[in-house]
């Protein structure tokens, strides 16, 4: 089972990176649909849709970061965790400003670090007390 988690992780935080990187290579118009389905689904506004969809992306990153990392001493690798996803968000962002229809926005990079931060905390939190007892 082990060996088995031991790449389950990367290979997941792999696949979460290129899902996200992959919306964003998407134009206005495919954004603009899936966005559409959310609000068709959830109700609200497509503003609060599409920022809650960065947050949700990166507390997931943020998540399977830190189980990525679980076996280095976690109080010591939580700011390069955080740098990791800063990366991930502005290449996000990068690829965005290239993509028909859409633009990059500095508010969707803070975004997109607090949701990581909030799931490299929590996480993180969950191991070490976890490790506790």
């Amino acid at each position: 089972m082990k060996k088995f988690l031991s790449w389950l992780f990367p290979v997941l935080t792999a696949l979460l990176i290129a899902f996200i990187f992959w919306n964003s290579f998407q134009d206005a118009d495919a954004s603009n649909d899936a966005s559409s389905k959310f609000l068709f689904l959830f109700g609200g506004d497509m503003f609060w849709i599409r920022k809650t969809a960065h947050f949700a992306e990166f507390t997931l990153l943020g998540v399977l970061l830190t189980l990525d990392a679980r076996k280095t001493d976690l109080k010591k690798a939580v700011g390069w965790l955080i740098c990791a996803a800063v990366i991930v968000a502005l290449t996000d962002e990068t690829i965005q400003s290239f993509s028909i229809g859409r633009s990059s926005e500095v508010r969707d990079v803070w975004i997109d670090t607090a949701g990581a931060a909030l799931g490299i905390f929590v996480t993180t939190g969950f191991l070490l007390r976890k490790g506790k007892k």
